[in-house]
């Protein structure tokens, strides 16, 4: 794609952000790139971070999509995608413009979105991706694109070594199939927190303490693999802090409701799987999805959050 096609962002959550700061950065755009957030003082924000000179932040859902010919969206959840897009679809003419879908969202949803878009003239690419907040900030997740060949080819540019490490194409497959290929791949997430929790715990019950078995975990997995990057924040104490939630619990079971209409389609019984939602439902509002180790440490007799010593 053109690097002089102008390019916006919708949405600066945590990992939007990132996505975004490294578009701006790695992806040669010869435009700054148009951020917006449903609280726009956010979005101000985002363009301080990253440099007016290659960002600026836009109040008007209207017209930052009128401005964009390649418009990327990371949205909370499904209700606020559908919700965004029903706007845009409303008031703009898509003809032409190119529409990136990187929200978690079900396959269904991603489908009738691409249809919408498609039949208002515009090209729809849907593209979840893989990683952490901190991964998006390097530029380290992983991508899956599915859509039409030539669509998928007219973002490949700004994926592996701009805001990705890794592509996972799936040109000329449904939208959908990228959502339910994002949602196979949570079955990772959520068990690697419930065996991390139990993992931790058993470590501390044994009188090695956490610390020491986090070396354990360090040597056997690589930084930024999920264990090294979960594991990390339950050993710090930052899967406890409530004031500055990296992923929260209401979004993590959003979502796990999506990965298990999907199981049940296909007769899958994901028995693991729903033993870490069960434990993450129990974390409720006492810090984000990683505090599942707290909820197997009250299982197993100790505190709900450890104290210093113990980490």
């Amino acid at each position: 794609m053109d690097a002089s096609k102008q390019q916006a962002f919708l949405g600066m959550g945590a990992m939007g952000r990132g996505m975004a700061a490294q578009l701006a950065m790695k992806g040669g755009l010869s435009k700054p790139i148009l951020l917006w957030n449903r609280t726009h003082k956010t979005a101000v924000k985002a363009e301080e971070s990253i440099g007016g000179n290659s960002a600026r932040a836009v109040e008007s859902l209207v017209e930052i999509v009128r401005e964009a010919d390649i418009v990327w969206s990371c949205l909370y959840d499904q209700p606020v995608v559908e919700r965004v897009y029903e706007e845009i679809l409303e008031k703009v003419d898509l003809v032409g413009k190119v529409v990136v879908e990187c929200s978690t969202i079900t396959p269904e949803g991603a489908d009738g979105l691409a249809r919408r878009v498609v039949g208002a003239g515009g090209r729809f690419v849907t593209m979840p991706v893989f990683g952490s907040p901190s991964m998006a900030a390097g530029g380290q997740l992983s991508c899956i694109t599915a859509g039409p060949a030539a669509d998928v080819e007219a973002i490949k540019s700004f994926l592996v070594g701009v805001m990705g490490k890794a592509h996972i194409d799936l040109s000329d497959q449904t939208p959908g199939k990228a959502q339910e290929l994002k949602l196979c791949g949570n079955i990772f997430n959520f068990t690697t927190l419930q065996q991390l929790a139990e993992f931790y715990t058993m470590v501390e019950k044994a009188g090695i303490g956490a610390k020491r078995g986090h070396q354990l975990v360090q040597a056997l997995f690589p930084p930024g693999t999920p264990q090294a990057i979960y594991g990390e924040g339950m050993v710090t104490g930052r899967s406890f802090d409530t004031q500055n939630i990296v992923v929260d619990v209401e979004k993590t079971l959003h979502i796990a409701e999506y990965v298990n209409a999907l199981a049940d389609r296909n007769g899958v019984p994901l028995k693991a799987y729903n033993l870490a939602v069960d434990n993450i439902r129990a974390v409720g509002d006492r810090g984000d999805f990683t505090a599942v180790y707290g909820v197997v440490r009250e299982q197993s007799g100790l505190l709900f959050v450890p104290n210093e010593g113990s980490v």
